[in-house]
Formats: structure tokens, C-alpha cells, sequence
């Protein structure tokens, strides 16, 4: 299904590592350069800048691409819906050539794989003139991009048309109460996380990281903004018709209240215990969302008492994290990073090296003491 070469994709997994490990300084630049002229890698790009640039440069191939096509065929008569779906082939043509052509990640193949998806939704549109058959094509070209092309923005825009094609379901043809549309999303955000932890155990899942922290981003933030009380009670006035009037409230407020608070708490206690920073910053994120969404509709103190008080909590909080992880170098700690030194790190080395130094240490020398054998001293073990 991996479009790429698998030898040259387990390089560059095995490049990337070792880039990681040199700017952490357990191997050298040296260590580092003999790993890259070993191991032959695909065509990429780790800077995100460079990456921008070359997804520009695409972008610009493929509009002109566009523009030359629109020539040939409004000039010809009223035939867009071909040019629209031959844009889409071609769009599936040059995310192939550029795969065999071992670019991965790299920017040109973002734009041709964006190009195609933009195209193929527009071919769907143009042809079925239904608004689910055009999400569902774009969710399932989205998806064989994903597991084809190891692409993220795919699976970002897959999550995206599921939930809209379930929220045009509801809203336009009914096929489920729409008061349960914010339960119905909640589950599938809940199937989303499971999925990727199993996903996460399979044995090609190292060279999906990227696609499947999209996909758990994904689940985290659907998870939330599904039970979000702003997000719910302004969907219900909004697409439901529900009037909420002064002293009332929309039904079960209490149990998005709590979901509103629950799930970042949640997310901020699983991503310090599992360590893992995706989930801790969603959670932080979160968190500050059902502030402001509190503070939307209540006012309890005036907004420059609010902002005061935030900040000398905040500046407490931080000042007691520091205090309490400052010198840990194990679980959460208040360190650079994992991959930096660390103290112990040093320690390790010293001991390390110290170690060979005591081994290499002559246990026999050329002058023995003892017996007064050599260089006068006194007689000898023999009269």
C-alpha cells in the first residue's frame, strides 16, 4: 500500500533518529555524517521553511497546470466537469511520479496530494451535486492518500469531512434526532482514540508518527469541542432553533458544564502521566477554551480583576512547578528535554570512561617491590 521504497522510508526513519540523537548529543556530527552516507534516505525536508517554500513552488505548477487546461477546454466549449476530474488525475499522476521519484515530505508532494484532494472534491461536486457524496469521496481519497502517501494534512481533512458528513446527515436529512448529534460525535471521537492506539501497536506504525498524531489530535479535540457547552448551546440556537431565554438554560446544561471542565482535567492528568506532550498541550488548551466559555456568558468578576487574578495564579502555579521538578531528571522534569544531556547522562559517561581508564591501568611493572630482587633495597627473598 506504501507507495515509497520501504528500504529507503527504513532509512530515513533511521536518519531521522540519528538527527535526533545527535542534537541531543549521544553521537557526534561525525557519528551522525557517516549514518547519512550509509544509509541513502528519501528526498525530504525537516525544516519546516523549506517545506513551505517547495509546497508554494508546487502549488504554483499545479495552478499553472490549472490555467492551461482551462484554455484548452472553455475555448473547446462547456466541458469543465473533464477538465475538473483530469485536474484530479493529474493531481493522482504527479503525487505517484514524485513517490517513485522517492520524494516524501518534502513539499512538492504536499502540493500535488492537496491539489488532488481540492480537485477530486470538485469533480464530486460538479457530478453528483450532493453535498454527502462529495464529502464522502474526499474522506475516502483522503484516506487512501494517508496510508499511501504517509501524508498528514490527509488525515486531518478525512477526520473533517466525517464529521461534517455526519452533521449534514442530521441537519439536512434527519437521519438521527439532532439533540444527539453532540453524543454521536463524542463516540466517534472516543472510536477515533481507541483506533489510534491500536493503530500506534501495529508494526508499521513507525513510519505513520506524523498521520497518526494528526489522527490523535483529531480524536482529542472532537472529543471535546462535542461537549463543549459554548459549542453546544450555540449549535442548538443556531442550527436548532432553541431559544434560551433569561433564567433558563438548554437541557442537561449541567452535564456540558461538567464535560466542558472533566475532559481537560482528563487530558492534563493522562498527558502527565503517560508524558506525552501532544496530549498535555490539547489539555492546556482545552482548558483555557472553558474559561473563556464560562466567562462568555458569566460575568462573575470584571474582566481586568479576572486577568490580574489569572496571572498571579498562573505565575504561583509556575513558580511551584519549578520548585518542585527542578533537579529531577526522570517523569516530568523541569530539564530541556529528554534528548538533551542531563546530569545523569554525564555522570554515565564519566563512569564510562573512567572505567576504561582503570582497565588499562598495568598491574605489572618493570621495577617490583618486595624481596629487595632489584635495585638494592635491602636483601632478597634468597641469603
Amino acid at each position: 500500500m506504501i507507495a515509497f521504497d520501504r528500504i529507503l522510508l527504513e532509512n530515513t526513519v533511521l536518519a531521522e533518529s540519528a538527527e535526533d540523537l545527535k542534537d541531543g548529543g549521544f553521537i557526534s556530527k561525525a557519528q551522525f555524517q557517516t549514518v547519512k552516507e550509509t544509509f541513502p534516505t528519501l528526498k525530504t525536508h525537516r525544516n519546516v521553511f523549506l517545506r513551505i517554500a517547495f509546497f508554494l513552488l508546487g502549488t504554483f505548477c499545479y495552478s499553472s497546470c490549472t490555467g492551461v487546461f482551462a484554455l484548452i477546454f472553455l475555448s473547446a466549449g462547456d466541458h469543465y466537469e473533464l477538465m475538473i476530474v483530469l485536474l484530479a488525475l493529474l493531481g493522482g499522476i504527479a503525487a505517484e511520479l514524485l513517490a517513485r521519484q522517492h520524494f516524501y515530505a518534502h513539499g512538492l508532494d504536499d502540493a500535488a496530494i492537496c491539489g488532488l484532494l481540492l480537485a477530486t472534491g470538485s469533480a464530486g461536486a460538479v457530478l453528483f451535486e450532493n453535498t454527502l457524496a462529495v464529502l464522502s469521496v474526499v474522506a475516502m481519497a483522503s484516506a487512501v492518500c494517508a496510508l499511501r502517501y504517509l501524508h498528514t494534512i490527509s488525515v486531518v481533512v478525512c477526520v473533517v469531512c466525517v464529521v461534517g458528513f455526519i452533521g449534514v446527515a442530521t441537519f439536512e436529512y434527519h437521519l438521527i434526532p439532532e439533540f444527539y448529534l453532540t453524543i454521536v460525535l463524542f463516540f466517534l471521537a472516543t472510536g477515533l482514540f481507541f483506533l489510534h492506539r491500536k493503530l500506534k501497536k501495529h508494526e508499521l506504525s513507525k513510519y505513520y508518527v506524523s498521520p497518526l498524531q494528526a489522527l490523535q489530535l483529531g480524536a482529542l479535540l472532537l472529543g471535546y469541542f462535542s461537549m463543549n457547552y459554548f459549542v453546544v448551546r450555540e449549535l442548538a440556537v443556531d442550527m436548532m432553533g432553541f431559544s434560551v431565554e433569561k433564567g433558563s438554560d438548554i437541557p442537561l446544561a449541567y452535564l456540558f458544564y461538567f464535560f466542558t471542565f472533566a475532559i481537560p482535567v482528563l487530558y492534563l492528568v493522562f498527558g502527565i502521566r503517560k508524558r506525552n506532550k501532544l496530549v498535555l498541550w490539547v489539555g492546556l488548551f482545552t482548558f483555557g477554551f472553558s474559561i473563556f466559555t464560562i466567562r462568555y456568558y458569566y460575568h462573575l468578576i470584571p474582566t481586568e480583576w479576572a486577568l490580574l487574578l489569572g496571572g498571579l495564579a498562573l505565575m504561583a502555579t509556575s513558580l511551584f512547578c519549578i520548585r518542585k521538578l527542578k533537579g529531577k531528571e526522570t517523569g516530568l522534569t523541569f530539564e530541556k528535554d529528554r534528548m538533551h544531556e542531563s546530569n545523569a547522562l554525564s555522570l554515565a559517561q564519566a563512569v564510562v570512561v573512567n572505567s576504561h581508564a582503570i582497565q588499562n591501568i598495568p598491574s605489572k611493572g618493570p621495577m617490583e617491590f618486595g624481596g629487595g630482587g632489584f635495585s638494592g633495597g635491602g636483601a632478597g627473598e634468597q641469603f
